[in-house]
């Protein structure tokens, strides 16, 4: 599996939730052409999951396929004046929790032996304020082994 088949996996298992769904977040890439477009579109309905691509980090190349460390973040951004006002809403936290309880010991590809589990990592849920004061931006940090193949 390659490290973007990864960041489509949470993509597609992030919108395949039923109560995800329901509280109308939707999962975007942010390394299609069209990103900005896409992003801004989904984040205007108020409440969006950004996957964005993971960070690979080798702990030893000794051997041709290097073992290392993916680094995945998913951004969710709530805009609190448009999600909140919705019939089904979800906070932006509770749908940040519910983000990393669905990913977290997720294996991607569970035939390659090469893919690890993805697992909630330091420094967790972190929320942040934009320069705007419109929205909040819950950063959800995760990490999971990862072999380099050809």
């Amino acid at each position: 599996m390659n490290l973007d088949a990864i960041q489509r996996y949470a993509v597609e298992r992030i919108n395949a939730d039923p109560m995800l769904s329901e509280a109308g977040c939707r999962a975007v890439v942010e390394d299609k052409g069209d990103a900005f477009a896409e992003v801004n579109a989904a984040v205007a309905e108020g409440l969006c999951a950004i996957v964005l691509l993971p960070k690979w980090t080798p702990d030893t190349t000794a051997a041709k396929s290097a073992v290392g460390r993916l680094d995945l973040v998913v951004n969710l951004t709530e805009i609190p004046q448009v999600n909140r006002e919705r019939a089904n809403a979800m906070h932006g936290l509770a749908a940040a929790q519910r983000i990393a309880w669905l990913l977290n010991q997720e294996k991607a590809d569970p035939a390659d032996p090469a893919c690890g589990v993805l697992a909630v990592a330091a420094p967790g849920i972190v929320p942040a304020v934009q320069e705007d004061g419109n929205g909040v931006i819950y950063s959800i940090n995760f990490v999971q082994l990862y072999q380099l193949k050809g």
